[in-house]
């Protein structure tokens, strides 16, 4: 009788090479940066103070605030691995870190040419609030207003115009329903946001995006749409999961003819996989 044993196959994972850093000499960066990435001191410094691995190179540190409770806290964005990523800490709820420019490192060292002062806006002429006001909050993001700090003038505006929602996304960058109130704000307080935004110096924005939670929600935002075009806006975006516009034809060609310029659709995911999206996402409506 012939034995034969069964032959044990071992499963290696094998771990993706690293991609390297970026070839910073086809950029011309600006000194402030090139002095940091260059200085080999401070970069191992900055490391050790993040926590950070030494194949990573840190591109600058600042400072962010801590998404649960808003205090001000140290960051630092760094490459790693062909994207570059934000890492922050805060001494009370922990340690965050989060993509900051995914996938093309390069791309982002390309558009950090043009980070410099004479690139960088001087800010609005006509802040809503004032210096005083600016220390006494505890500076961003408690002094918001626009306030005499911030660099540039508002291109695209963006008003939630309510925090009510008809699907429970799990990625909701607004964090619908979490709230626990319902926030939507009166025309006539909506009117003073578009005026005060068009009253901006020396120029006043001319696009706006309505958001939320989910816009479609209210039935007056044809008359919110047709408030904006009144007021001077020329492009007037609508930011919408689409499920209403695609139900009630009716509802979407008043917003047509109200003078709406561009739906911002709603995209998370088409992986069945992704779970978390699409379970409670897609299902919750009734798809299949």
């Amino acid at each position: 009788m012939v034995q034969v044993a069964a032959a044990k196959t071992e499963l290696i994972e094998v771990q993706k090479p690293r991609r390297p850093l970026v070839d910073l000499s086809r950029f011309k960066l600006p000194r402030h940066y090139r002095n940091a990435l260059e200085n080999e001191r401070l970069q191992q410094m900055w490391k050790k103070q993040f926590g950070l691995p030494d194949h990573v190179r840190v591109v600058k540190v600042s400072v962010s605030v801590c998404p649960v409770c808003n205090r001000q806290i140290p960051m630092v964005v760094y490459e790693e691995d062909g994207a570059i990523w934000l890492k922050k800490t805060c001494p009370e709820h922990g340690t965050f870190r989060d993509l900051y420019w995914g996938g093309d490192a390069e791309l982002y060292y390309y558009f950090l040419q043009w980070d410099s002062p004479e690139y960088i806006g001087n800010g609005t002429a006509n802040p809503n609030t004032d210096l005083d006001y600016y220390i006494t909050t505890s500076g961003c993001p408690f002094a918001c207003g626009l306030c005499p700090v911030h660099k540039t003038n508002t291109v695209l505006a963006i008003i939630d115009v309510t925090n009510r929602c008809n699907m429970k996304c799990p990625v909701c960058f607004a964090n619908a329903y979490a709230a626990g109130y319902v926030y939507e704000p009166t025309l006539e307080q909506i009117e003073y946001m578009l005026r005060t935004l068009r009253a901006q110096k020396p120029w006043a924005p001319n696009a706006i995006q309505f958001s939320g939670g989910e816009p479609t929600l209210r039935n007056d935002l044809p008359e919110i749409i047709r408030m904006a075009k009144a007021l001077g806006f020329d492009h007037i975006e609508v930011n919408t999961n689409g499920i209403r516009l695609a139900n009630d034809i009716d509802y979407y060609k008043k917003l047509l003819d109200a003078g709406m310029s561009t739906i911002y659709l709603q995209f998370d995911t088409i992986d069945p996989n992704n779970q978390g999206v699409w379970s409670i996402g897609f299902m919750t409506q009734g798809h299949t």
